[in-house]
């Protein structure tokens, strides 16, 4: 009768406000820090779309100091924009030099023009120079935005962009890449979409309807970049684009020594197959950098991160909150202490080049 009575009073269910208790009895670790000092080797200092006031989204200080708190010693900024924005960001933190270190943005505008080769030459030596500046960062507008006089869709592997990719390794400049999306987001936005909420939250952020785009075109895309630029060292961003199927990022490692990947904003998929991951880190110790996707001004995702990575707990949220990605919590993988200090913190010095006194 009582089931009866709600569906007569309920006739929908918000699914955004859709937060149930778990009534599973299990061990709750909390970790503040880690078991080593890290480097966030993927954060956000400036905006989140061009033009976005972002100072006044974060105090510095107030970043900084929490940054310490929770043990990171260094925090890599990714410009997603222009040099503009660049500039903007250190004004905003100036007083804060020894957190940061920074990874330029590229203006790729103008890409089909004769001195196109010229201006990426010139922004990638302004990149060398700047002792702040540890590397550069293509956001996925190449690729999934940018087009040509005629209307085309750029492409990562177009001839154009090979001063880039040549140039940067020439100078020793890492290259993150962010390529794709989740596959989800190349789906429909309906029931049998597993990140429904999320892209109830951000339909900007579905793709079902650019029947231009495909994931797996974008992926074909990145992996014969990576081979044709072995000299270049690559850090694709979200776990090689592709968090929720491991097995494809070990083939990714496997077959190019050049590419790194990184945990930024994908604790939701790791997260829930952390046996698969354990191996994974397990079997390219060397090729996985900590990153969370930080953008100044949210809450500090650490001790989430932490909690998957140390404990063997079970069944957890993946962050503050709980349906941000997904209706489903996270278990912990429990990484021996040697693989830990390489994912916090040897990793990421050894692909930025980064001088960090422990």
């Amino acid at each position: 009768m009582r089931l009866k009575l709600l569906r007569r009073k309920q006739k929908s269910v918000n699914l955004l406000a859709y937060h149930p208790r778990s009534q599973l009895a299990v061990p709750e670790t909390v970790l503040t820090q880690g078991a080593f000092p890290a480097v966030d080797a993927h954060l956000h200092l400036g905006p989140r779309y061009p033009g976005e006031p972002f100072e006044e989204r974060y105090d510095p200080e107030l970043l900084a100091r929490g940054l310490e708190k929770a043990g990171i010693l260094l925090g890599v900024d990714l410009e997603l924009f222009s040099w503009e924005s660049f500039r903007r960001v250190r004004r905003h933190t100036a007083g804060y030099k020894q957190y940061f270190r920074f990874c330029a943005p590229v203006d790729l505008q103008g890409f089909e023009e004769p001195d196109f080769e010229r201006k990426v030459e010139e922004q990638l030596l302004r990149a060398a120079e700047a002792p702040e500046i540890c590397g550069i960062k293509i956001w996925k507008d190449l690729g999934m935005e940018l087009r040509g006089k005629e209307g085309r869709l750029a492409k990562l592997t177009d001839e154009c962009f090979s001063p880039l990719w040549k140039q940067a390794g020439k100078l020793g400049l890492p290259v993150v890449l962010h390529v794709a999306d989740p596959p989800a987001f190349f789906e429909p936005a309906d029931l049998r979409n597993e990140r429904l909420p999320e892209l109830i939250r951000y339909p900007m952020w579905s793709y079902a309807d650019r029947k231009e785009l495909s994931f797996l075109g974008l992926l074909s895309q990145q992996e014969e970049l990576v081979l044709r630029y072995p000299d270049t060292v690559f850090v694709i961003a979200h776990m090689g684009s592709w968090a929720s199927n491991l097995d494809y990022v070990e083939g990714l490692l496997a077959s190019h020594p050049n590419v790194y990947v990184d945990t930024a904003a994908v604790l939701s998929e790791i997260g829930r197959q952390p046996r698969r991951f354990r191996a994974l880190a397990e079997k390219f110790p060397e090729r996985i950098l900590f990153g969370t996707d930080l953008f100044g001004g949210d809450p500090l995702p650490y001790s989430y991160y932490y909690r998957f990575l140390e404990t063997e707990d079970e069944y957890f949220p993946y962050g503050p909150d709980e349906s941000a990605q997904g209706f489903w919590r996270i278990y912990g993988c429990g990484l021996p202490k040697e693989l830990l200090k390489k994912l916090y913190l040897e990793n990421a010095k050894q692909v930025f080049h980064l001088e960090i006194k422990t």
